[in-house]
């Protein structure tokens, strides 16, 4: 719900009555169930009072008369009245809930002068319902909103209705929201902006126990009353009872959302990821709606710390930002946590999990009814590991998975009887090789000239422990380069990692004697995890900072001289992690000979 204030340009009141309104000012904005109203006036020998008359959704009206019956002493004074004890001033709350219009009248000798209209400011036309309002007000306020039907378009159309604010904008909107009040807006962001957030709240935090964080108003608290899995983001709902928020988790916390300020609106607090957030809103919408009443518990008592949540779409996420978040808390604390996965995005089995994890994957349907059902909330262990200072427990965590992981048609390779072992990583999606069939191709036969048993293991696409649609779609198309290698490179041996789980891909890692793949998160089982030697590839675009998000120990890269960017005609703001390139064969192969020389590979 939002509120405009706006004042009368001229009154018919007596120019001779001293005073006015100090809350609220003209063209106010108002976010809140009620506005705060406060001023004096004075008039000799004349009776005075403030008139508000709400007009309601469903057409109703009514009216409240306030009197002035506050002492200002600081007004007398000004006007240089001998009497102290005349009651000048005026303060009280109007209820806006439910209201479409307020108006103020200053009343003198039973005669009304309007003041100043409040206006509820509508949503966007294609969402402009009032039941729609009403039930995102309740549904903050946590009140049953189960007698509430919206159909789909309704849910992809709601984003419409929330403004990404930067933190500055925000502190500016609260000032004027909260004149009279202490705002501590910056100190409130900040503490969430801390890159170990996640990590120290966990550690503080004990299975059964609440959260509370400190507010933007001083002394205030706020307690977290949900978390709401939609799809790889937290979204950790904090409440007093009166104003409320959203703290969004990614691969750190990425946004604040507050649900009923200034019509709604995001503030970014990482700006690469924010509009993602942005994107999933009419998701959390759609699950709020369809919860009900079950939303009521919340109000009757707070929801308890329940454990860790380990899910998201990329590989690399789930390793560098997740897995060494939650693999630095166990170290720190000693203690045993319960920790979920979400189908399509668990990439890594419980067996290569930290021995103090109680590991369960299941659906985000599923997750999300227990936390509801149980009144309990969950936390990502997330810290953005290019920010950290985590390289330490990054290799002892990769130490750790190495031995732990295994390959369950080992038992069928004799890696003895092998010359080389080399590992090449195949593409479909993003970040390929254009030529990669043709290339691959040619340096596989010319090294197959130098060493006779060749054993080429083929990566793609990797499957989390549940896949989706998605993933099996992708090894389909990976498949068929993989059959036109066969092809092409009858008398050398192959065999294909597409669509392994990441244990099996780490373990196959530590067996090859070196890699060939694009320099990101395709190279990361071999290169930043197994630490094996590697030639790798990437758009000359990218720079050093975006590099340095992966860990490389022993790599030679393909000069970007020789390298061509290919972006995709379709996709005007592609990433710079989606890039992919054109080579000739020989230049990398050339770099694979320098390769297997500095690292005396198989000499």
């Amino acid at each position: 719900m939002s509120f405009k204030v706006l004042f009368e340009s001229s009154t018919t009141i007596n120019l001779k009555i001293e005073g006015g309104f100090d809350n609220p000012k003209n063209e106010l904005r108002v976010s809140q169930d009620e506005l705060f109203v406060s001023g004096w006036f004075y008039l000799p020998y004349e009776k005075i009072s403030i008139i508000v008359k709400s007009t309601f959704d469903d057409g109703t009206t009514s009216e409240e008369e306030h009197f002035l019956n506050i002492y200002r002493p600081d007004v007398t004074d000004h006007l240089g009245l001998s009497s102290k004890d005349l009651t000048l001033g005026f303060q009280f709350i109007a209820p806006l809930l439910n209201v479409v219009k307020v108006e103020a009248f200053i009343k003198i000798a039973n005669t009304c002068h309007k003041a100043w209209t409040g206006i509820k400011l509508n949503l966007p036309s294609s969402i402009a319902k009032n039941i729609s309002e009403r039930c995102w007000q309740e549904i903050h306020h946590f009140q049953p909103t189960s007698n509430y039907k919206f159909d789909d378009s309704f849910f992809i159309k709601i984003k419409d209705r929330f403004k990404i604010y930067s933190e500055n904008e925000f502190d500016d909107l609260f000032k004027m929201e909260y004149p009279l009040c202490e705002i501590n807006f910056h100190d409130f962001v900040e503490q969430f902006k801390k890159e170990d957030w996640a990590l120290r709240t966990i550690m503080n935090l004990k299975e059964g126990e609440v959260l509370e964080v400190k507010g933007f108003i001083s002394n205030e608290i706020f307690t977290c009353r949900a978390s709401f899995i939609i799809d790889d983001m937290n979204f950790l709902f904090f409440s007093n009872n009166k104003d409320c928020f959203y703290l969004i988790q990614y691969t750190t916390n990425i946004s604040l959302f507050f649900p009923i300020y200034f019509g709604s609106l995001v503030l970014e607090i990482d700006p690469l990821v924010v509009k993602q957030a942005h994107s999933k809103l009419p998701k959390l919408f759609k699950k709020l709606a369809n919860m009900g009443e079950s939303l009521l518990v919340r109000k009757k008592c707070y929801p308890t710390f329940l454990g860790l949540l380990l899910a998201n779409y990329r590989p690399y996420h789930f390793f560098y930002d997740y897995m060494c978040g939650l693999n630095s808390v166990i170290e720190k604390t000693h203690r045993t946590y319960k920790t979920f996965g979400i189908h399509g995005m668990d990439f890594f089995p419980k067996d290569t999990l930290p021995d103090k994890c109680i590991y369960a994957s299941e659906s985000e349907l599923r997750i999300n009814s227990m936390l509801a059902k149980n009144n309990q909330f969950l936390i990502m262990p997330c810290i953005l590991f290019h920010r950290s200072n985590l390289h330490g427990e990054f290799k002892s965590l990769s130490s750790k998975i190495i031995k732990n992981c295994s390959y369950n048609l080992d038992s069928n390779i004799r890696w003895e009887q092998y010359d080389l072992v080399i590992w090449i990583g195949v593409s479909t999606e993003k970040r390929s090789w254009i030529e990669q069939i043709r290339g691959y191709s040619s340096i596989i036969r010319d090294i197959s000239v130098k060493y006779n048993n060749l054993l080429v293991l083929v990566d793609g696409r990797t499957f989390p422990q549940n896949p989706q649609d998605s993933d099996i779609t992708c090894k389909e198309k990976e498949d068929s380069i993989l059959s036109a290698l066969i092809s092409e490179n009858k008398e050398v041996n192959f065999l294909s990692m597409i669509g392994l789980q990441s244990s099996q891909k780490i373990f196959l890692a530590s067996k090859i004697d070196f890699f060939i793949s694009s320099y990101q998160t395709d190279s990361m089982y071999p290169s930043a995890i197994c630490a094996k030697p590697g030639v790798v590839y990437i758009a000359p675009t990218v720079t050093q900072e975006q590099k340095s998000l992966h860990i490389h120990h022993k790599i030679i890269e393909v000069p970007s001289e020789k390298i061509k960017e290919i972006r995709d005609i379709n996709h005007t703001h592609q990433s710079w992690h989606e890039l992919s390139v054109s080579m000739d064969w020989r230049d990398v192969y050339e770099c694979v000979l320098k390769l297997i020389d500095k690292y005396e590979i198989r000499k």
